[in-house]
């Protein structure tokens, strides 16, 4: 891939240096693995494979994340806690088939 140095393109063309980047990456073979058939929905088994055997526990979570953030507000960072924590487990359980890794 060529190097690209300053001066190359004159100021304000930064659009001329997307376009060429984009054409040079692809010319290199590239290309995103999410762009491959059938990736998207091979990466999305492992969070499919998790929530359906922990979905009454992410219910539970919601639910009393959602009754104690009523009474104070600090119980709403269990939100996103929540949620990193669910993509967490997934990545670390389950293979990309949603197979059980084990713990």
């Amino acid at each position: 891939m060529q190097v690209f140095t300053k001066g190359r393109f004159p100021p304000g063309r930064h659009w001329a240096n997307l376009k060429v980047l984009r054409k040079a990456w692809g010319e290199q073979g590239g290309e995103i693995a999410c762009r491959a058939p059938g990736a998207a929905k091979q990466v999305m088994q492992r969070y499919k494979s998790l929530l359906r055997e922990t979905w009454w526990l992410w219910v539970a979570f919601g639910l009393f994340g959602g009754v104690m953030g009523a009474l104070s507000p600090v119980f709403l960072l269990m939100f996103p806690i929540s949620i990193f924590t669910f993509f967490w487990f997934a990545y670390i359980r389950y293979d990309e088939e949603g197979r059980f890794k084990g713990s």
